[in-house]
């Protein structure tokens, strides 16, 4: 983010627009948010409220992520103004309220990163197989940094070739002994002398179902694949028939000449991304980086669900 800030309060108006009723509920709700972004199946939900299982504690959790599957208790920790790390005594009141509690593993958020303890705390959570599982995760706005060597816009232009039908030409030629028949057939029904005229869409075999569409056969390439026009003769590997009439006529050859036309469309498609937020794991490897357009499709509900639709 270009802005300063001096704490994610602040950067939480900066991203949606309004500052937090309370202290500290800005970066639950980032955290809220970003989780959402990345686990969209899941259920994400601010501030609830659970009763102990082995005691009448009432419990606050900044955010719980729920898929029926698997429920974690998500605490989010913002020291950006004392400029401190998450430490050691956060990861502790998380496992105590774990061990209280049915959900099945914990995170611990932090907007400015982990003391080694904390870190060495939360190994040990999985390691140890009576105890609750506790990740970390580390949340703040990206930096120049963060995004060195990355990609946030590609655009791309289209040309397209479309058929002008009034400059192509196609001539159907038919077998003789077959048109002749037709012939015959058009005079026993009455049909007068003189210029017929009927436009051919579809062949047909000799029982007078569909083959294909012309369009779909008479040529072997793509538009893409040829200057402006293209000229040759095309050729049934089958019995084929055109309809006059009602009449199946046998087909010998089409001999066809397409003109196309082409048209090129600038930033046809054009994708320019605006990172926002990086969530990093406990390795501190990147995770992940969150967009505006992202964070454009998060809503806060009154009753504590955060919502995600993405926006193209």
């Amino acid at each position: 983010m270009s802005k300063s800030y001096n704490n994610m309060d602040e950067v939480f108006e900066q991203i949606f627009g309004y500052m937090p009723s309370k202290k500290g509920k800005g970066f639950e709700l980032i955290a809220g948010a970003v989780l959402k972004i990345i686990n969209e199946a899941k259920d994400v939900t601010h501030d609830v409220k659970k009763s102990g299982l082995y005691s009448p504690d009432l419990y606050q959790i900044d955010i719980l992520v729920d898929d029926n599957e698997e429920s974690l208790f998500v605490e989010a920790k913002d020291y950006s103004e004392r400029n401190s790390k998450t430490g050691r005594a956060d990861a502790q009141k998380l496992a105590g309220a774990l061990n209280n509690l049915d959900i099945d593993k914990g995170i611990l958020v932090s907007s400015t990163g982990f003391t080694k303890p904390t870190i060495q705390y939360s190994q040990s959570t999985k390691l140890n197989s009576k105890a609750k599982e506790i990740n970390l995760c580390l949340i703040r706005p990206v930096n120049d940094q963060d995004t060195e060597n990355l990609f946030f816009e590609f655009a791309m232009d289209a040309t397209f070739q479309m058929l002008d039908h009034s400059k192509s030409k196609t001539k159907i030629i038919l077998e003789q002994e077959s048109l002749d028949k037709a012939i015959a057939t058009l005079k026993e029904k009455e049909i007068k002398p003189g210029l017929h005229e009927a436009k051919v869409y579809e062949f047909f075999d000799k029982n007078g179902q569909r083959l294909s569409y012309v369009q779909d056969v008479i040529t072997t390439k793509l538009p893409s694949e040829v200057k402006d026009k293209h000229i040759g003769t095309w050729y049934p590997t089958k019995e084929t028939f055109v309809k006059f009439n009602g009449i199946l006529i046998k087909l010998n050859a089409v001999e066809y000449e397409f003109v196309y036309n082409t048209c090129t469309i600038k930033d046809f498609i054009h994708i320019k991304e605006e990172p926002v937020l990086i969530a990093k794991s406990e390795d501190l490897e990147l995770d992940y980086i969150i967009t505006k357009r992202q964070l454009k499709g998060i809503s806060f509900e009154q009753d504590g669900n955060i919502r995600y639709k993405e926006i193209q």
